[in-house]
């Protein structure tokens, strides 16, 4: 399972990829996104993929970390 290909589709916009399991932890993925890899039907809501539901935060938490690391990376 460690060997997927994971490709996110976050409002009708592909983000870069394919991602690993790995590599997604570092992403900041929401219930929203869609998720797609080989043996997946269709493009599906990252709630509905047991593999990378637990990563998955709430939209509010998502808008939040962006606000931190824009505030970090004027402050220094």
């Amino acid at each position: 399972m460690m060997d997927l290909k994971i490709y996110i589709l976050r409002g009708r916009k592909l983000i870069r990829g394919p991602y690993t399991l790995d590599t997604i932890k570092h992403k900041t993925l929401t219930y929203n996104d869609l998720v797609w890899y080989q043996g997946l039907p269709d493009w599906t809501r990252v709630e509905q993929v047991e593999e990378v539901k637990h990563l998955a935060i709430e939209e509010n938490a998502r808008t939040e970390n962006r606000i931190l690391k824009k505030v970090k990376s004027i402050l220094g």
